[in-house]
């Protein structure tokens, strides 16, 4: 982020706070981390079809769906408007 690094033009002046947050860095995509999408048809064809029906509430098993990281955002972005620093 060239805002916090000192290195880059504008970066010493802006004198930011930044926090890692790192449940931020990727949605968790449980079993089906590493699969293809053609491998995750054939290997979890029951799970396939309902994430093509509702992808927004869908959980593959041992993942986190995207209700779940839109909830992580509101939190994480509260918390830094409540902090009032830049979060990434």
């Amino acid at each position: 982020m060239a805002a916090a690094d000192p290195k880059q033009p504008g970066g010493a002046q802006c004198k930011v706070k930044v926090m890692e947050r790192p449940q931020m860095s990727e949605i968790n995509p449980g079993v089906w981390d590493g699969l293809t999408v053609a491998d995750a048809k054939r290997e979890y064809p029951e799970e396939w079809d309902r994430f093509v029906k509702d992808p927004y509430s869908f959980r593959a098993p041992r993942a986190e769906s995207y209700h779940d990281l839109s909830s992580t955002f509101f939190i994480s972005v509260f918390f830094c408007h409540f902090h009032t620093s830049i979060c990434r």
